[in-house]
């Protein structure tokens, strides 16, 4: 296989991205002609549904979750999408981004309103979709969330 050049970034939790190292990111990409796009879990921070403030009001906002969303597509997915035309996109789910699930488990009824991936219309956009746990194959690289690996943090 012949070496290629890939972005591959981990752990952005919008809202509170790192906006320096994404303008750095942004400026690798429209530097150098990538095979591919790697977006490697946690892509948000989720806060608005979290287990973690579950049951604690002020630390949630009313229409939080949309605003992220749509903050997300219109800052950090559509300006990544324009400078990386014509190559791979994988978009793996990580553990922040797995408690939209479990919340649906929680809350059947919100089952279809969280799904961030259906919602973003990532696969129809040329994303690949990769579930929480599983890896993605590159040539001899797997790519995976890294909290997968041991069940821990700082992998």
């Amino acid at each position: 296989m012949k070496p290629a050049t890939w972005l591959a970034l981990y752990d952005i939790h919008y809202p509170k991205i790192h906006w320096r190292t994404w303008r750095c990111a942004m400026s690798f990409a429209r530097s150098n002609k990538l095979a591919g796009v790697v977006l490697g879990g946690d892509q948000f921070e989720n806060e608005s549904i979290s287990h973690h403030t579950a049951g604690k009001p002020a630390l949630r906002n009313k229409g939080q979750f949309r605003r992220e969303e749509e903050g997300f597509d219109a800052g950090v997915l559509k300006p990544l999408e324009a400078v990386t035309r014509g190559a791979k996109r994988v978009w793996v789910i990580g553990n922040h981004d797995a408690w939209e699930k479990q919340l649906v488990e929680a809350q059947p009824e919100l089952d279809g309103a969280l799904d961030r991936p259906t919602r973003l219309r990532l696969e129809q956009r040329g994303w690949d979709v990769i579930p929480l746990g599983e890896a993605k194959r590159v040539g001899k690289l797997s790519i995976i969330h890294g909290d997968q690996l041991r069940g821990g943090m700082y992998h």
